[in-house]
């Protein structure tokens, strides 16, 4: 123990020599700096004497408060610094041809000019900075002479007008910083000469469109900064035949549009910045050929879907940013074949849980991020339960008593859904034509439903003219139908979904001519919350044929899969039939229950009571005798036969096509019946709605 203690000693008596000796022979090598001998011109004669280091050739005058270039300097001089100067112009005499100069910076004055030719004489320049002055023009001739210059840095001057060919002669230039003007406009012309550059910065200036093909011929150009400009498209020539681009950053922009082939030839990409724009949606195919691509940012942007092939050719990928984002759901196939990333940001998104088989997508190694997420701790999110390294990072922001919980924290049997349950306008509303009618439509359940409304011609809510939807708080939408119309009699449908379940709920609306009815509400205009405060008569004499039918009755028809049907009937007074004296007494037919999708149709046939019985009876009897077949079929030729009956009327003219389907297994024979019944008399009492449905 002792011998390692002295052997550790000596080790480290010897390290610590070794590193003075190196600093002393360093400081021996370069040389201190001295004052040395620099003319300043007689406006600057008060100015402290500038440093020089005699082994670098470096003449340090910065900070000296020099408002012109010093006339002479010390011979085989190669770097020059004047920053933090207030020299406020260069001409051709104050330079001369100092050709041993190698770096000359100029940062940090205030120059607003520069003569043409200024730079002529220095030959062997590589590395000109010229940023922080107040230069608004570059000329044609402002760096003539500059053959071999390197790096040229005008950043966070107030640059707008670069003449075309103002750098034509920088033929040898690697390194373009512009950044921080006020150029509006790339001209092509003027970067298409620079075949060697390499770094190109045009970051924080107001440019709006970069014209297809602008860096043709920039074949060695590696980085791209178009940071903080005003872009607000990627067209698929931006940015084409760049074959050695590795880096490009377009973040901070305005762009909403990226052509499926912008980045076709950026084979060498592996950095990509397009955060923070107005993207909205990434076409498929966009990053196909960025086999290369290692980083690549796309967080901060309005995206709300990510196509499942989006990131299938980016086999190198290792950082993956999408955080701030729009999304509320993912799809397993999005993430499912990419390489083993070393981080993956997802946080402050609107997501509520993940499907099933993301625990086996998400790699334990790999840092996945997903906290400040709109997280739903129910039962969809079950599935992710028994992966902790996902677990960890979901903190439940609903229900409120699992508020700001980690997903760990909650016992697996917690995690339940509640299915919806619907409640809203009744089943039978009544409107005067140009009435704006409110069917209301509310839910409860856990997770909150989804809901919409179907029209009783199956179309779109919101693709119709004169229909809107409007939203009640979380649980609530109501659908507005203005200036209503006969057309707009019908069954309208308020569907309601969540992981729990479904549910819905049905509204039959009839709309009166005014005159055929008589309202007799207190003037109400809306039929609003509860339709049942209006109320009609119905005119027996009413002149207008197409409105002469009466509402006697209704039967609401409705339809969802593994959902009950309710049957509902009114009386003819259209009041509940409690409280409807000497008419006859209404029921409320029971629920049944729907096993598999079934057509469901719903007619109407305008008769009086005896019509309506025989009729019934009618019915009855063919059912019977077609219940008989079906048995015998089943019995004895082993056959299943599914059938629809289906019942259509014409207005006044009853005639009802009763059409029976029969179909046969395995045979697969179909026999269709037609049977056709025609009644020509017209009663305007009663209006009834019939469905039949049989399901073997």
């Amino acid at each position: 123990m002792v011998q390692t203690l002295a052997q550790f000693r000596r080790f480290h008596f010897e390290g610590i020599f070794s590193l003075c000796f190196l600093v002393v022979v360093r400081c021996a090598v370069s040389g201190p700096a001295v004052p040395c001998t620099v003319v300043f011109a007689e406006a600057d004669s008060d100015a402290s004497p500038c440093l020089c280091n005699h082994d670098t050739n470096t003449v340090d005058c910065q900070t000296r408060n020099l408002t012109v270039v010093p006339p002479e300097f010390p011979a085989r001089m190669k770097r020059l610094n004047l920053e933090n100067n207030l020299i406020t112009a260069l001409s051709r005499d104050q330079l001369g041809s100092i050709d041993s100069l190698i770096h000359l910076d100029l940062s940090n004055n205030i120059i607003n000019d520069i003569d043409d030719n200024v730079f002529g004489g220095l030959i062997n320049l590589k590395i000109l900075e010229l940023g922080n002055n107040n230069l608004k023009i570059i000329r044609n001739g402002t760096f003539s002479g500059l053959f071999n210059l390197h790096q040229l840095n005008l950043e966070s001057n107030k640059i707008a007008t670069i003449h075309p060919q103002a750098l034509t002669p920088l033929y040898n230039l690697r390194q373009l910083n512009l950044q921080a003007n006020k150029v509006s406009s790339i001209q092509c012309a003027l970067v298409q000469n620079l075949t060697w550059l390499q770094l190109l910065s045009l970051r924080a200036n107001p440019i709006q469109l970069i014209e297809d093909q602008c860096f043709y011929g920039l074949i060695n150009l590696q980085d791209i900064q178009l940071k903080r400009c005003s872009l607000t498209q990627i067209n698929n020539g931006t940015f084409k035949y760049l074959f050695q681009l590795s880096t490009l950053n377009l973040a901070w922009n305005k762009i909403s549009q990226i052509s499926p082939l912008a980045f076709r030839d950026s084979v060498q990409l592996t950095r990509l910045h397009l955060n923070n724009n107005n993207i909205s949606k990434l076409p498929a195919g966009v990053f196909a050929n960025l086999t290369n691509l290692k980083k690549l940012h796309l967080h901060h942007n309005p995206i709300t879907s990510l196509s499942t092939d989006l990131f299938t050719d980016l086999r190198s990928l290792e950082f993956l940013l999408l955080h701030n984002l729009k999304l509320s759901s993912l799809q397993v196939e999005t993430f499912a074949g990419m390489p083993p990333l070393q981080y993956l940001d997802l946080s402050s998104n609107y997501l509520q849980n993940l499907q099933r088989g993301f625990g086996s997508v998400f790699k334990p190694y790999w840092h996945v991020k997903l906290s400040a997420n709109q997280w739903r701790c129910d039962c969809e999110i079950q599935s992710i339960y028994e992966f902790p390294w996902i677990a960890n990072e979901v903190v439940c922001r609903s229900p409120a008593k699992f508020q700001y919980m980690s997903l760990n924290q909650i016992p697996y049997s917690n995690l339940s859904c509640t299915p919806p349950s619907l409640t809203g306008t009744t089943t039978y509303a009544f409107a005067v034509i140009n009435d704006t009618v409110f069917l209301h439509c509310n839910a409860s359940g856990f997770p909150t439903p989804s809901l919409s409304w179907l029209l009783p011609q199956g179309t779109m809510l919101t693709s119709r003219p004169g229909t809107d939807l409007q939203s009640e708080g979380e649980n609530g939408l109501t659908l507005v139908i203005e200036s209503v119309q006969p057309s707009d009699t019908g069954i309208y449908i308020c569907n309601g979904s969540n992981p729990g379940g479904k549910d819905f709920l049905i509204t039959y609306l009839k709309v009166f001519d005014p005159d055929c009815v008589v309202r007799v509400d207190t003037g109400n205009k809306t039929l609003g919350n509860d339709s049942s405060y209006t109320v009609f008569d119905i005119q027996a004499n009413c002149s207008s044929a197409e409105y002469s039918d009466g509402l006697s009755g209704v039967l609401a028809l409705g339809y969802s899969e593994f959902t009950s049907i309710t049957e509902t009937k009114l009386c003819p007074d259209g009041v509940p039939c409690t409280n409807a004296p000497n008419k006859r007494s209404c029921e409320t037919g029971a629920k049944s229950q729907l096993k598999q999708p079934q057509m469901v149709a719903a007619t109407a046939l305008n008769c009086n009571y005896l019509v309506t019985w025989f009729i019934i009876g009618i019915v009855a009897g063919i059912s019977l005798i077609i219940a008989c077949w079906i048995g015998f079929t089943v019995l004895y030729r082993k056959k299943t036969i599914p059938f629809i009956i289906h019942f259509t009327t014409k207005p006044h003219y009853e005639t009802i096509p009763f059409i029976i389907h029969f179909t046969t297994k395995p045979y697969y024979e179909t026999i269709p019946f037609i049977i056709h019944f025609t009644t020509k008399l017209h009663y305007e009492y009663e209006t009834i709605f019939i469905i039949i449905h049989f399901t073997s």
